[in-house]
């Protein structure tokens, strides 16, 4: 459970960074809306993943909710949007290969 919980933060705290820098908006609003994002996606996201769907349609499909939230949330374009998406949700993908592999 604490593993969980300490991921989540981990990729909070991830996600917010990129998306601040990429979308370039109030940093309160932005980490208000990627921690209610995360809270929408990443339980659904594990969830999926422990039913051993294709982690890459996971991924993908993540991404897509998420960009889409973050285009409406912070009223950016799709592009800004997609494109913070897909750079935060690489960098936690990667993240969470990492805690498979060696946790």
């Amino acid at each position: 459970m604490i593993k969980h919980i300490i991921g989540f933060i981990l990729f909070v705290l991830v996600e917010f960074i990129v998306v601040y820098f990429i979308c370039k908006k109030d940093v309160k609003q932005v980490l208000l809306y990627v921690v209610l994002i995360n809270i929408f996606t990443w339980p659904l996201a594990n969830f999926f993943y422990g039913l051993f769907l294709a982690f890459l349609v996971i991924e993908v499909l993540v991404i897509a909710v998420e960009g889409l939230l973050l285009k409406k949330l912070l009223e950016v374009t799709y592009t800004r949007a997609m494109i913070a998406s897909l750079v935060a949700n690489f960098i936690t993908m990667m993240i969470g290969i990492m805690f498979l592999s060696y946790g």
